[in-house]
C-alpha cells in the first residue's frame, strides 16, 4: 500500500486496522445480528516484491493476444502498491509486453460467497492498456479452472474516452454488465459480493452500484486475477501506455457496511392551489431514495404519504383548503434511513377576497378606465362588462394589475363593470358594480385639450386662446383652441387697383381628428361699421356680419378673396369662419 497516498484515501493503514478493531468491539457489544464484515485475506503490497506465497507471476504469451508476452519484469511492488506495466518492445519474439498474476493454486485464498475488493487506478488518462481486476471459477479439489463463471470487477479496455466496466459472464457466450463512468486515473475501490441464492452485486467505493439481476452463481470457488497489457483492439505504435496500479486486494466475509445518509435539507412546502402543496428539498449524499411524511399538527405524529421516491420533489394533492399540513422527508440507502429533515408547512390556497373600490371613468368617446383595490391573496383578476346593470357580464381581460382600460367602445353609451379576483384556490365573488358613459365626440375633444368638461375654459362658447373662435367652432374646424396660430386665420390684406381689397387666409376642411365631426368650408366675413370690440364676438352672431364669399376647403389651403371696392370705404373689418358644408 502506498504510504504517500494515505492523506488522499478514505482510510490509511492504521485507520483500516483500527476500523476492524472497532467493528469487532461493536460486534461483541451489540445485540444486533448484523454481519461483522470480517477481513479474511488480503495483500497490502507493502513489501518490495510480489508475495509468491499468495500470487503466481506468469511468464508466457498472452493467450488472447499472440503478439504480446506476459513478462515478470513488468510486475513490480514498490512504494506500497503493485504496478503492472505495459510496453511496446521486442520480447521473446513479440512486439508488446504486459503482466499477469493470480492467486497460487495452494496456500492462498479462493473465496466463495464472499466480498472481494481491490483499490485500483490506471494512468495516464486514455492509456491504451487492457487492465483487469477479475476472477474465474476454481476447482480446489483438482486444481483446475472453471469457466464460466467470470467476474470482471474492474475492466478497463483502454482507448480515448474509455471508462472501467463491471461484468458477470454466466455462460460461455452470455454476460451482463455496465460501464461505471468513473475516472480510471483516480483511486477507486471495486468490489463484488454474491451468495448462494442472490445474483452478484458490484460495488464502487463501498457503494453497491450494479446487480446482475436474474443470474445466480453455482457452488464454485473463485481464483483472483490481476492482468494488464497493451489493448490489441486499439493499440498503435507510439500509443500512450501506463501502469495498472493496485493498492490492495482484500477478501471480506460480507460487503461493506453503508451508513445511512444524512437528512435532506432545505425542505420547502409551497401551496399552488386550493388542494395541492408542492414539496422540494436538497438531495442527501449517498441517498438512493426518499420518503415523505405529513402531519396535521406541528411535530407530528407523521404518516408516510410517499415512499421510494428517486427525485427530490413531491406534489401532495387532494388536500383541504382549511387545514395546515406539516412535512418532513427522510433519505434511504442500503445502510438505512436518515433522521427527519427540518419540518416545513403549508396551507392550501383559499379563494381570494373580492376586489373593492371599483371605479369606472370615461376617458373618451371609446375608452373607459377601470381601477380597483386588490383582493387579498389574488394573483390576477377577471374584468367583466355588461350593457345593463346587473349583467349578464362578459369576461374582457385577465390582468395581474389593479387597473384596466376598456377600448373600442361606442360613443355616449353606458357600460357596467364588475371585477373578480383569482389565485390557485379559485375565483372570488364579483366586486360591486361600477358604470360609466363614454363621452360624445365633442366631450372627447374637450377632455383632450382641457382635461375637463365643466371647467370655464372648456365651455362650448368660450374662446380660451382669444382668437375670436369659440370652442364649438374650433372643434368643428379641427383646430387647437389653445393656439392662436391655428387654422383658420387671415394671413394678409392688400389693395388692388386702388379700389379692391385682396384678403388671404388659411382654410380648413373640418374636424378630421374626431370621426363623425362635420365636413366644413371656410367663409370670409365682412363688417363695415362699428369697432373691433363690437363686431368681433365669440359666437359670430352679431348683426352686420356679411358672408361675402363661401371660400375654400382643405386644411391649410391658402385662399385669396377679392372684395370689390372695399378700399374706397373708410373702414372694413374681416374675419374667417368655418361653417358646416
Amino acid at each position: 500500500m502506498n504510504d504517500r497516498d494515505v492523506a488522499c484515501r478514505p482510510f490509511g493503514k492504521w485507520q483500516f486496522y483500527l476500523r476492524i478493531l472497532l467493528m469487532f468491539v461493536a460486534t461483541v457489544i451489540a445485540t444486533s445480528t448484523t454481519n461483522a464484515n470480517t477481513l479474511l485475506w488480503s495483500d497490502e503490497f507493502d513489501g518490495t516484491n510480489v508475495d509468491t506465497t499468495k500470487w503466481t507471476i506468469y511468464n508466457q504469451v498472452d493467450s488472447g493476444d499472440s503478439d504480446c508476452w506476459y513478462a515478470p519484469k513488468n510486475v513490480v511492488v514498490s512504494g506500497g502498491t503493485l504496478k503492472i506495466y505495459s510496453f511496446q518492445e521486442p520480447f521473446n519474439g513479440k512486439h508488446w509486453t504486459g503482466g499477469y498474476i493470480d492467486t497460487v493454486p495452494a496456500g492462498s485464498d479462493h473465496p466463495r460467497y464472499k466480498y472481494l475488493e481491490s483499490r485500483v487506478r490506471i494512468t495516464p488518462a486514455d492509456s491504451y492498456v487492457w487492465a483487469t481486476w477479475w476472477t474465474v471459477g476454481w476447482n480446489s479439489t483438482n486444481g483446475t479452472l472453471i469457466w464460466p463463471p467470470e467476474f470482471d470487477i474492474c475492466e478497463y479496455q483502454g482507448a480515448t474516452n474509455k471508462t472501467p466496466g463491471q461484468t458477470y459472464h454466466y455462460t460461455s457466450s452470455s454476460y451482463v454488465g455496465w460501464s461505471t463512468g468513473v475516472d480510471e486515473t483516480q483511486w477507486h475501490t471495486y468490489g463484488v459480493y454474491w451468495t448462494t441464492n442472490t445474483a452478484p452485486d458490484f460495488y464502487i467505493d463501498g457503494v453497491k452500484v450494479f446487480t446482475a439481476t436474474g443470474h445466480t452463481v453455482t457452488n464454485v470457488d473463485m481464483k483472483l486475477k490481476l492482468t494488464s497489457s497493451p489493448n490489441s483492439n486499439t493499440r498503435f505504435s507510439g500509443c500512450p501506455l501506463g501502469p495498472m496500479e493496485v493498492d490492495y486486494v482484500r477478501v471480506y466475509s460480507d460487503p461493506p457496511s453503508v451508513p445511512p445518509p444524512a437528512a435532506p435539507t432545505n425542505l420547502t412546502a409551497t401551496a399552488v392551489s386550493g388542494s395541492q402543496i408542492n414539496l422540494l428539498w436538497t438531495p442527501s449524499g449517498g441517498a438512493n431514495s426518499y420518503n415523505v411524511m405529513a402531519a396535521t399538527a406541528v411535530s407530528g405524529p407523521y404518516s408516510a404519504i410517499a415512499t421510494g421516491l428517486t427525485t427530490t420533489s413531491f406534489n401532495n394533492t387532494g388536500l383541504s383548503s382549511s387545514a395546515t399540513y406539516y412535512y418532513v422527508v427522510t433519505a434511504w440507502n442500503n445502510g438505512g434511513e436518515s433522521p427527519y429533515s427540518s419540518q416545513a408547512s403549508g396551507t392550501p390556497l383559499s379563494v381570494p377576497a373580492a376586489p373593492t373600490g371599483l371605479t369606472a371613468t370615461a376617458l373618451s368617446s371609446s375608452q373607459i378606465a377601470l381601477s380597483w383595490s386588490t383582493g387579498s391573496g389574488a394573483t390576477s383578476y377577471n374584468v367583466k362588462r355588461a350593457l345593463s346593470s346587473g349583467g349578464s357580464y362578459t369576461n374582457l381581460a385577465n390582468p395581474s394589475t389593479t387597473n384596466y382600460t376598456d377600448s373600442g367602445l361606442s360613443t355616449t353609451t353606458t357600460y357596467y363593470y364588475v371585477v373578480s379576483a383569482l389565485n390557485g384556490g379559485g375565483e372570488s365573488t364579483n366586486s360591486t358594480e361600477a358604470s360609466a358613459t363614454t363621452l360624445s365626440v365633442f366631450q372627447s375633444w374637450q377632455m383632450f385639450y382641457f382635461g375637463c368638461l365643466a371647467c370655464p375654459q372648456a365651455d362650448p362658447a368660450a374662446d380660451p386662446d382669444g382668437d375670436g373662435m369659440s370652442n364649438t367652432n374650433a372643434f368643428l374646424a379641427g383646430f387647437d383652441p389653445t393656439n392662436t396660430g391655428a387654422y383658420p386665420h387671415i394671413t394678409g390684406i392688400t389693395v388692388l387697383n386702388g379700389t379692391d381689397a385682396a384678403i388671404s387666409y388659411l382654410a380648413s376642411n373640418g374636424n378630421t381628428n374626431y370621426p363623425g365631426g362635420p365636413m366644413t368650408q371656410t367663409n370670409l366675413l365682412e363688417y363695415s361699421g362699428g369697432t373691433t370690440e363690437t363686431c368681433y364676438t365669440n359666437n359670430f352672431a352679431d348683426a352686420g356680419l356679411t358672408n361675402i364669399l363661401s371660400g375654400g376647403t382643405g386644411l391649410g389651403t391658402n385662399v385669396m378673396v377679392i372684395d370689390p371696392y372695399a378700399a374706397t370705404n373708410s373702414a372694413r373689418y374681416y374675419r374667417v369662419r368655418v361653417l358646416a358644408s
